[in-house]
């Protein structure tokens, strides 16, 4: 019984690792994004409103959620444990 729950609590743990490193790649091509379109000067503002605050606000929510996902499990793995 103890395996199978410390078993589920690491495959979840990958999942959340998983969840943190996608959104941080796309936080990384979403930078990229920013810098090429901003050498254009009419997009520069456009970027700066909808992507800059919108999107980045969605992926630092992922990051978020996923810390608090992981957190949970870090405390349930203890639990299991003692």
């Amino acid at each position: 019984m103890e395996l199978q729950i410390n078993l589920a609590v690491s495959g979840f743990m990958i999942i959340s690792m998983f969840i943190i490193l996608i959104s941080m790649f796309i936080i990384k091509i979403h930078m990229n994004m920013i810098r090429l379109l901003c050498s254009w000067r009419l997009m520069e503002k456009f970027i700066e409103n909808l992507a800059g605050r919108g999107l980045m606000t969605i992926y630092m929510f992922i990051i978020l959620i996923s810390m608090f996902i992981i957190k949970i499990y870090m405390n349930m793995m203890q639990l299991s444990c003692s």
